[in-house]
């Protein structure tokens, strides 16, 4: 499986407070500027939270490993 490495989805930070409200249930006309500080305060708490515990999720790459049959090593490149 060949990957180009790619990414089409990255919503900014906006879009992904719009969604968390819309999953919680909350009418866009009642929010206020104040929800918006809000929440983007809580979105840095968690990925400061991510990074404390010492694996950064969005950094991690994906790689194909080919194993062949009675090979007793890995070469990694």
């Amino acid at each position: 499986m060949a990957t180009s490495g790619t990414v089409a989805f990255r919503p900014n930070v906006e879009e992904i407070i719009a969604e968390s409200f819309e999953r919680c249930g909350i009418d866009p006309q009642t929010r206020t500027g104040d929800h918006a500080r809000s929440a983007r305060r809580s979105i840095n708490l968690l990925f400061s939270e991510f990074a404390n515990r010492g694996i950064n999720y969005w950094t991690v790459t994906q790689n194909t490993l080919t194993l062949v049959n009675a090979q007793l090593t890995i070469l990694c490149q």
